[in-house]
């Protein structure tokens, strides 16, 4: 029993020094991958922190996280109350609220580590999540539902969005715009990763926004993060000029 609670010991201590190696201050953000970030909430438990709203958090969260809504007034003083001898586990969906939770948790003096690419990187290498029900919601939008969208439309544009995401809104005026200047020649389609989680996996959708356009079934060109009207333009003439 002794022998067992030494290995153990010796165990956490090898996570510990491979994950943290090179690291001897806490005047920076640790980021971490989806199972590194695992294998140290495992080993130090710590504070794990989701900074989604509380509807995405709804939606499936990781093993003892507390939601701290980042849109949320008293945001920075719910951070400011942690537990400054613990140290802080931070994420998010793709990562961009947690790493402004980061700096600010870095700012006042926590130890801090973020998870990489959110929750939806973690979806995707197949990691578990958790609902409040203990049930995931079923998703709306499923492979049989992207596959008859390609076989119906051999002209298509789909963008990969999210109704949290800043630059997805931003871009969506420019996108119904192209969807009416060219309805009848293609198909201009947003496709709500939340609404379509196992979909977003099988395609490798871990950052939004992501617009891919399909030529008779076939992804022909993708291209990610925002994009001017500009370019958006050029994209679906791209698309409306192939034969």
């Amino acid at each position: 029993m002794k022998f067992k609670k030494i290995m153990a010991m010796y165990t956490r201590f090898l996570v510990l020094f491979f994950l943290l190696a090179g690291v001897s201050s806490y005047s920076q953000t640790r980021k971490l991958a989806p199972e590194d970030f695992k294998k140290l909430h495992d080993s130090i438990g710590g504070q794990l922190v989701d900074v989604r709203t509380p509807e995405e958090f709804k939606s499936g969260y990781i093993k003892d996280a507390v939601n701290i809504n980042a849109y949320d007034s008293d945001f920075l003083q719910r951070l400011e109350a942690l537990d400054k001898n613990q140290p802080v586990l931070v994420y998010c969906k793709v990562g961009g609220r947690s790493a402004k939770a980061a700096e600010e948790l870095v700012k006042m003096g926590f130890e801090v580590y973020e998870l990489t690419g959110g929750i939806l990187s973690w979806e995707n290498r197949g990691l578990p999540l958790f609902q409040p029900d203990g049930q995931a919601a079923p998703d709306k939008f499923t492979r049989v539902d992207f596959d008859r969208l390609l076989q119906d439309n051999p002209k298509l544009l789909i963008d990969f969005y999210a109704p949290w995401c800043g630059p997805c809104k931003q871009m969506e005026p420019a996108l119904n715009a192209l969807s009416k200047k060219y309805s009848g020649q293609l198909l201009v389609y947003r496709l709500n990763i939340d609404e379509a989680k196992a979909l977003a996996r099988d395609l490798n959708v871990e950052a939004i926004p992501i617009l891919t356009i399909y030529h008779k079934g076939k992804p022909v060109e993708t291209v990610k993060g925002y994009q001017t009207d500009k370019q958006l333009h050029k994209l679906v003439k791209t698309l409306a000029q192939l034969r």
